[in-house]
């Protein structure tokens, strides 16, 4: 089991980075093993530990609103408020820290078993890790729609459409556990407020696309496509949240942030709202091209998808590699030196 999940604060999270050039050359390495579909578990640790040996805990500090330190705290989430190569360390820790509960949640059923509250909370470890590349993609898109460079843009909304599927099958996976677990062995835990609508990272994300609102509804033929494709893959997030909600007694009961209504209603005005700020056309088709894998492959998508997105906001992208030849190197020692 990791005892903590350490993630930068989102506001830490760039566009771009520019790393030393001591740091530069190692950081295919710690890429390479995100992209393997199961890394061995000691490698992974590894890879964990130099990246976070030189962790300052004058960085580790409370983020956000009370309530959503609330939520920080329910998930185990240390925030880190990082600068230069270090933001770069603690945002490839926490992707690596992620995968590896992921893996160890979905290796067998042992852990689905015996303690259905740390399999909740860390493959929701994921969803988050997921949901901070969805910062930084539509911080890239941001840039990249201002400076009329709409090649560049497109390719960032076809990655937050990846991305956004990924999230939904994490979802899908958390909610394995049944309803009789969630209601034995996480709800109790879980205090009396608490909501995923109070989770930094998400609130975060929902700022950008209020910031982006106006350009989502007069974008430039060339991107209406993929604006499309996005708006799909956000419809197929939020029918996997309500369907893990319907699974756990939310047509029938209320949610703990609003108990008086039920939780997949709740869940529907959210979706509508969040269907209006990203200027969605009223007639939302499912995706119908979706790749057939199940949810934990394409969680593993997810995962090679950051590493693509990683690669071009550190500037590697004319490198030569990818999530393929990164995946494909052999990593005989991924902590070659420490940090």
């Amino acid at each position: 089991m990791t005892d903590n999940f350490y993630l930068l604060a989102p506001e830490k999270l760039s566009a771009s980075y520019k790393l030393s050039e001591s740091f530069l050359y190692k950081v295919s390495d710690f890429l390479g093993i995100i992209a393997q579909p199961s890394p061995s578990k000691t490698h992974i640790q590894q890879a964990i530990d130099a990246l976070l040996i030189n962790l300052r805990t004058e960085d580790i500090r409370p983020s956000g609103t009370p309530d959503e330190q609330v939520c920080d705290d329910y998930f185990r989430i240390k925030r880190l408020h990082s600068e230069d190569d270090a933001q770069c360390q603690i945002l490839l820790a926490s992707i690596l820290i992620s995968k590896k509960a992921f893996q160890e949640a979905t290796a067998s059923l042992d852990l689905l078993l015996s303690d259905g509250n740390e399999y909740w909370l860390t493959t929701h470890w994921s969803f988050i890790s997921l949901i901070q590349g969805l910062i930084i993609c539509f911080l890239r898109f941001e840039s990249h729609l201002l400076a009329n460079n709409l090649k560049a843009a497109a390719i960032e909304l076809e990655t937050a459409s990846t991305l956004m599927l990924s999230s939904g099958a994490a979802m899908e996976m958390a909610g394995r556990i049944g309803g009789e677990v969630f209601r034995s062995q996480v709800r109790p835990k879980m205090g009396q407020e608490l909501s995923g609508i109070m989770m930094l990272d998400h609130n975060f994300l929902i700022t950008i696309w209020k910031r982006l609102h106006p350009y989502f509804g007069s974008l430039p033929d060339q991107l209406k496509h993929q604006h499309e494709e996005f708006i799909s893959s956000y419809k197929v997030l939020a029918t996997s949240h309500k369907a893990v909600c319907d699974r756990f007694g939310g047509s029938e009961h209320g949610s703990l942030l609003l108990p008086k209504l039920k939780a997949t209603e709740t869940l529907t005005r959210f979706e509508i709202n969040r269907l209006r700020l990203l200027q969605a056309k009223s007639d939302i088709k499912m995706p119908e091209d979706l790749l057939p894998l199940d949810d934990k492959q394409y969680v593993e998508l997810g995962f090679k998808t950051l590493v693509d997105l990683l690669m071009r906001a550190f500037g590697l992208q004319d490198s030569g590699l990818s999530s393929t030849s990164t995946a494909e190197l052999s990593i005989a020692d991924p902590v070659r030196s420490s940090l």
